[in-house]
């Protein structure tokens, strides 16, 4: 399963690396899950996803605009394990 994002027409261009003009997405794998876990800042994390799910470099997902960025990460949410809808055990009712 993958799906296509397309970003604002003026691509991502990075020295060393071809410009990117629309980002595929591929499903999270279970080693892609063991090193996000070296990341603790959400951000990072969230920005690691996308290079990880789009088999991009950081440097090249680091010099996407705001606006696509933001697109990116609410697309890739779809590519991402279901998390876990157990009730919580902590507090009142749990």
């Amino acid at each position: 399963e993958s799906a296509t994002l397309v970003c604002d027409g003026r691509g991502i261009k990075v020295e060393g690396h071809e410009t990117v003009s629309k980002l595929t997405f591929r499903r999270l794998r279970a080693k892609d899950m063991r090193a996000l876990r070296a990341f603790s800042d959400e951000l990072d994390r969230g920005l690691m996803t996308l290079s990880l799910l789009t088999d991009l470099p950081i440097e090249v997902i680091d010099e996407m605009d705001a606006d696509d960025m933001n697109r990116a990460l609410e697309e890739m949410a779809d590519f991402l394990p279901e998390t876990d809808s157990s009730p919580s055990t902590s507090g009142p009712g749990g």
